[in-house]
């Protein structure tokens, strides 16, 4: 081949590379959820780089300073990308009193924060936010000068009382530092820990949109979804057993997914403050072959929710409507630990929608951690 063939080929070549990198990079996998525990706060980071640190004490070995005290509340979020928006959130929970059967609040005033006994400076002067709850908001600068402040600190009163509801900051630090890391910010000028590196704020990836699942169109109802559901149960006797279920229901449910197929929930056990399914989807043509329904989790709760449990979704249920099967799966009768979870059909396969998620019990029921969401499209 001619020189001149040569360099046509390798300018073609660079051409293609050049028109391939923008696709290449569309297709990058977004990143893995992440949740951790460190010390006395927990780490959630979600699929668009959204990440929230929280102050949720440890059962196992809570500092002896808080212990028979009240506590408060405090989390720091922070959006993906090099001007991430930061926000940190301070508030006393409100109290149920048994004996008047009435909700008390102890309200705070920021500027009698202390930080270890000792009056908190700079003055913090963010506005209260009104509402049930007694909290203070802190964004922007404001909000990183105030954990600049609380560096090296141990507790923090948000009151100046003996009896003011306390927040360790044991772990504070190594929440924020993992914060950092997973946000492709550690090192760099924007990090919120050590941020006087050499690398420039710009080089921290973006934060990413949340993804777009389609919902599959609502499909004919399903006239027959009694005799359906109790089809399968019969012929899944030796699944029932295995997964401790109960062999005798009536409450059964079935739902058509598309024209072809059905989903079947088999209620299995009613416990004290939660009960749970097990899945099945099936053909029409073919009832007695239906199969365990394994719906799809982040890679760090694939193996917790596998192996002799798959198929077991705790208040599980299929809205034919919206295409979206969804689960709640508390830790405790309180709720302030747990698992939700939705996932939306597209006609074919089951996508993850949304999870929340918190492992460790505390701080508000049923506020637990996101960890995955998108935006749902329902066709029509």
């Amino acid at each position: 081949m001619r020189k001149t063939g040569l360099a046509a080929l390798h300018l073609i070549i660079a051409l293609a590379a050049l028109l391939a990198a923008p696709a290449a990079r569309a297709q990058a996998r977004a990143p893995e959820p992440v949740y951790r525990e460190l010390k006395q706060w927990i780490l959630g980071c979600d699929n668009t780089r959204r990440c929230t640190a929280r102050f949720v004490r440890s059962e196992f070995a809570p500092p002896a300073a808080l212990r028979g005290r009240d506590l408060a509340l405090m989390s720091v979020t922070r959006e993906g990308g090099a001007t991430g928006a930061l926000t940190v959130r301070l508030s006393i929970p409100s109290e149920y009193d048994e004996d008047t059967r009435q909700k008390t609040l102890m309200r705070f005033d920021p500027a009698r924060l202390q930080l270890d006994g000792q009056p908190l400076a700079p003055r913090l002067d963010a506005p209260r936010r009104a509402g049930p709850v007694s909290e203070h908001v802190l964004t922007g600068p404001a909000a990183l000068q105030f954990l600049i402040t609380l560096q090296g600190g141990s507790l923090l009163a948000l009151t100046n009382r003996p009896d003011s509801p306390l927040i360790s900051l044991e772990g504070l630090t190594e929440a924020l530092v993992a914060m950092d890391q997973a946000q492709g910010r550690a090192n760099n000028q924007s990090a919120l820990i050590h941020g006087a590196g050499a690398a420039p704020a710009s080089a921290t990836p973006p934060g990413l949109p949340a993804p777009l699942v389609k919902a599959a169109p609502a499909p004919q109802p399903l006239p027959n979804a009694a005799a359906i559901a109790a089809q399968v149960r019969g012929a899944k006797v030796r699944i029932l057993r295995q997964h401790g279920c109960d062999l005798r229901r009536s409450d059964d449910v079935a739902a058509r997914l598309n024209e072809r197929e059905v989903v079947i929930l088999l209620k299995c056990n009613t416990g004290a403050y939660q009960g749970y399914v097990l899945a099945f989807r099936a053909t029409l043509a073919n009832l007695s072959d239906a199969r365990i329904l394994r719906l799809p989790w982040p890679g760090f709760l694939s193996e917790a929710n596998g192996g002799d449990v798959a198929g077991e979704y705790g208040a599980g249920a299929y809205d034919p409507s919206t295409a979206t099967f969804s689960q709640t799966g508390y830790g405790r009768g309180i709720g302030d630990c747990g698992t939700r979870a939705r996932w939306v059909f597209d006609g074919k396969d089951f996508h993850l929608a949304e999870l929340n998620y918190q492992d460790r019990c505390g701080g508000v029921p049923e506020d637990w951690l996101t960890l995955y969401r998108t935006r749902v499209l329902e066709l029509p």
